[in-house]
């Protein structure tokens, strides 16, 4: 194929899969969307395979001859007898087998009924086909009643299963009636360029390692423990490059069951010899080759190039475990894993790509849709490879690839949109929940800035612990606003508060915050727009016109825009559906954990500064103080919650924090 050529078939497949995103009816039929990419991938079967499929079928045949693939390179003198049209393709002909025993297992099988590239394109088709039936039956795992219109639409949501499969398996008439997801997503999977590039036209194995994958992750979000890893564990064995997804998949209901993963992988025994290193053709080739990196072109314009694999598995590492500890959604940290493999890989071959692409239609960033497009040029390389038996990378090819991906990764996170499968009712009614110990002197302030908002209705409930200054007494001629009786301890008061509240959307707010005119507005109109957003917060700023507390309030901005943990002082908002009955009632660090909450139910909005903050206990326990007390039990918190050991009530944090100290 021509660079021209493959330009306008990768452009026009692009487009088609954008225009049908946005075109496919909402609730269009899923049997269409099937129909459609198997139409697609007939029509590419024809285009040369790559030579990676000469190696497949090599080693396919090798087997079948009694040879071990992984003993015996390609230019092996034993093999010389098996040479034939197909040997001549083979890259590499100097080292031996690197994929893992699934996959040599299927080589061989496919090679005993034919020895053609075309036949092993028609399995893999088969397999990505088998990738996007996994991928239906996952979007429907997000059919919750609670986005039901009616309790009698809810109620019919489940049993909805027809036809009975092989094992006990059952598929569903319809595969994605009641889910809030709808068919048309698929699409990015489906039709998706990458994809009809790398497996239909190229065929390449990252297909059957996908359809483990994307097996693996639908049986973990229906908590099918032994099927989640035996399916990671095929993956694995199929190729190694998954290993990194291992621990997103693990808990502590699951461990146990996580040994099925090694009954996949030991099949490598299989192939054990002397001599055979199953790591080492992998670790060669990980080391000592670069090609289209990301971070490895950056790094390798500052330091040699020696130290770059090094650094970026650092780097790699360094985000694995941001991901591992912040990132409360399994398969959102997944996606996000899958996108820093591609980045931090010192090679990062097109495909490489794909484990991105099976979350695309559950996690549809911007970014990634447009790196699906721009990843195209790169493919342009091996092109001329094929053309030339030059291999001529392009620093222009790479600055087309990433620049337009990093500009808009920028711009979405300065902004922080984000994407979740889950989808949420527009907003009607505001529940304001005020919790309030010895407040006095700042209750009437803060409840008198509450601004009146056309596009939601409000209420304000003061959920008090027990005040002891005249704050009841005060608020008894404010007849708008109801109080409700608390024991003490901040988490357990606003828990009180939305017990008695009748909004879909809870605002909380402390005493000493002033809201501006906007927030509310604010508030109402990112959940109208955003049916994902589960809630969020606020930038917020101090009164005070010392520098310090401008610089707090900045780090306060940063640290929310990355981890997506926002404090009280941030008038955190969210719906009532995504957090149910989960309020902790924490006497302190309820913030942060209901900022874990949010982000495991959907995306997280940080909206611009809306609202403004006393300064006093900051003054009262010494800035300095309170700054190390903060960043400290906000770090073990992150660190406890990750491992399941944060106390019932987090009496250990409220001592730590005001040290024999009453208040909120």
């Amino acid at each position: 194929m021509s660079p021209a050529l493959f330009i306008a078939f990768y452009g026009f497949a692009f487009i088609a899969m954008i225009g049908l995103w946005r075109l496919w009816p909402k609730r269009g039929p899923l049997w269409a969307v099937f129909l459609i990419a198997l139409a697609f991938r007939a029509a590419l079967l024809p285009l040369p395979a790559n030579s990676d499929v000469n190696r497949y079928v090599w080693e396919g045949e090798v087997q079948n001859a009694g040879f071990n693939p992984y003993a015996l390179a390609p230019d092996s003198p034993r093999l010389a007898p098996l040479r034939d049209f197909v040997w001549k393709g083979v890259n590499h002909k100097d080292v031996p087998a690197v994929y893992g025993p699934c996959a040599e297992i299927l080589f061989r099988l496919c090679a005993a009924i034919a020895t053609s590239p075309l036949f092993f394109k028609i399995v893999f088709i088969l397999f990505d086909m088998g990738t996007m039936f996994f991928l239906a039956l996952l979007m429907r795992t997000w059919s919750i009643p609670k986005f039901a219109d009616s309790p009698k639409q809810a109620s019919g949501l489940a049993n909805d299963y027809e036809i009975f499969l092989p094992w006990g398996w059952k598929m569903p008439r319809s595969l994605l009636r009641g889910s809030s997801l709808e068919p048309r997503h698929l699409l990015l999977y489906a039709l998706n360029p990458l994809v009809l590039y790398s497996i239909a036209a190229e065929g390449h194995l990252e297909s059957v390692m996908l359809f483990w994958i994307a097996g693996c992750f639908y049986f973990f979000r229906k908590q099918k423990h032994g099927l989640t890893f035996l399916f990671f564990g095929l993956a694995c064995a199929t190729k190694l490059t998954p290993v990194f997804l291992f621990p997103f998949l693990l808990r502590r209901n699951n461990a146990a069951r996580s040994i099925f993963a090694l009954v996949p992988i030991g099949l490598y025994l299989m192939y054990l010899a002397p001599g055979v290193s199953f790591l080492s053709v992998p670790l060669h080739f990980a080391t000592q080759f670069h090609f289209n990196g990301f971070s490895a072109t950056i790094l390798s314009w500052l330091l040699p190039f020696s130290r770059v694999p090094a650094l970026c598995l650092a780097l790699f590492v360094a985000v694995m475990l941001y991901l591992f500890f912040f990132t409360p959604d399994r398969l959102r940290a997944a996606f996000f894993a899958a996108g820093a493999f591609f980045l931090f890989s010192p090679t990062a071959h097109p495909w490489y790509l794909l484990l991105v692409t099976i979350l695309l239609p559950f996690y549809r960033s911007r970014p990634w849709i447009l790196l699906h497009l721009t990843v195209g040029f790169a493919a342009l390389v091996n092109i001329g490879y094929v053309q030339t038996g030059v291999w001529r990378e392009s620093p222009l090819l790479w600055a087309a690839e990433y620049v337009p991906f990093a500009l808009l990764g920028l711009r979405v996170f300065v902004r922080g949109a984000s994407f979740a499968p889950t989808r949420y009712a527009r907003p009607s009614f505001l529940s304001i929940v005020i919790p309030t110990l010895n407040e006095r002197e700042n209750i009437i302030a803060c409840i008198d800035a509450i601004a009146p908002c056309t596009e939601l209705g409000h209420e304000v409930i003061v959920a008090d612990g027990g005040s002891a200054d005249g704050t009841l007494e005060i608020l008894r001629n404010r007849p708008a606003v109801r109080v409700v009786a608390s024991a003490q301890g901040r988490g357990i008061q606003i828990r009180q508060g939305i017990a008695a509240a009748q909004g879909d959307v809870i605002l909380v707010l402390h005493a000493d915050s002033r809201p501006d005119q906007t927030l509310i507005s604010r508030l109402a109109a990112v959940l109208e727009k955003n049916p994902h957003v589960s809630g969020g917060a606020f930038r917020a700023r101090y009164r005070s016109t010392r520098n310090r507390y401008a610089l707090t309030s900045l780090l306060n901005s940063g640290r929310a825009m990355l981890t997506g943990i926002s404090f009280g002082d941030q008038a955190q908002f969210f719906r009532t559906a995504a957090i149910g009955d989960r309020f902790p009632a924490y006497k302190i660090m309820e913030d942060v954990e209901i900022s874990f909450l949010m982000k495991q139910s959907g995306s997280v909005a940080f909206l611009p500064c809306s609202i403004s903050n006393s300064v006093r206990k900051w003054e009262r326990d010494g800035y300095v103080r309170n700054c190390a007390v903060v960043v400290w039990l906000t770090m073990r918190y992150v660190l406890q919650r990750r491992f399941g050991l944060v106390s019932p009530d987090c009496e250990d944090y409220y001592i730590r924090y005001y040290q024999g100290r009453r208040g909120l």
